[in-house]
């Protein structure tokens, strides 16, 4: 592996190189649950690649894991990604390996770290996750049942709509016994009570969503970053390709390719070594 395939987020690594990378570092670290760590790590602060910006984007962890099949596409060829969603809070992920791959018991410690990352990149708070099927344990698949706990919006959702109800059996009920005061008092509560848990509910998750699209736009700046620099890329290949075919002094041919990298590259010095 060389570093500037590591700093290149579309570059693919073989299953061996993966192999005897996790071999080393294991052996560096002295830490068997190096994998783990590794995927809960991409939950830190620190981590600044375009995943982390990608998932955080999403609104919610239910998303969030909804669209795991298409986030793993991104960075894995080696399995199948499944994500059925079993209630507000809680989902299964299924991962199938593809024919002909086999992968290590280490890359499912990986998952279950990163899939504990994508959770506490919302709540900062671990998931529950069940591992009741494992390849590495006879399974044909690699199933993973996550639980999270709910977001505040979900939570005063949650206490509105019980509030509704219990205020609506309540102002059912009292109409015929007293319908003076269920129409003079109860009902001015509830509708009280009503707007306020709707204000709190609204503004609880208009925070969640306001945060979620400060992601996406770090994400969009970045992938603009990223075109203009393949932009000045592009231009100074063909501006070289010019430069060589206009002129046929090696001094002139140098001298003008080092101006026009100093131009396109984020240098202000260069050295061509022949």
């Amino acid at each position: 592996m060389k570093s500037y395939e590591v700093a290149d987020e579309g570059h693919w690594f073989t299953q061996e190189q993966v192999n005897l990378f996790h071999e080393k570092l294991s052996q560096q670290t002295n830490n068997e649950n190096i994998a783990r760590e590794a995927g809960r790590f991409a939950a830190s602060p620190e981590v600044i690649g375009s995943m982390r910006k990608y998932v955080l984007g999403m609104v919610s962890p239910a998303k969030a894991y909804e669209l795991a099949g298409n986030t793993a596409r991104k960075y894995t060829k080696a399995t199948k990604f499944e994500s059925i969603k079993l209630n507000d809070n809680k989902v299964e992920i299924r991962i199938t390996p593809r024919e002909g791959v086999k992968e290590k018991h280490f890359q499912c410690e990986n998952r279950i770290g990163f899939f504990e990352a994508m959770t506490m990149g919302f709540t900062n708070k671990l998931p529950k996750i069940d591992h009741p099927e494992c390849v590495f344990r006879g399974g044909k698949i690699c199933r993973y049942v996550i639980t999270w706990e709910k977001t505040f919006s979900d939570v005063w959702k949650k206490i509105r709509n019980y509030a509704f109800l219990f205020f609506s059996i309540i102002i059912g009920a009292s109409i015929f016994i007293d319908p003076i005061f269920t129409l003079s008092v109860i009902l001015p509560i509830f509708v009280f009570l009503a707007f306020f848990l709707t204000s709190i509910s609204d503004r609880t998750e208009k925070r969640e969503m306001l945060k979620s699209l400060n992601h996406l736009r770090d994400l969009s700046d970045q992938m603009i970053e990223n075109i203009e620099i393949n932009y000045n890329n592009s231009l100074m290949t063909n501006e070289i390709g010019l430069a060589i075919s206009k002129y046929t002094r090696k001094e002139d041919i140098l001298t003008n390719i080092i101006k026009i990298s100093e131009n396109r590259l984020d240098y202000d010095r260069g050295i061509i070594l022949l």
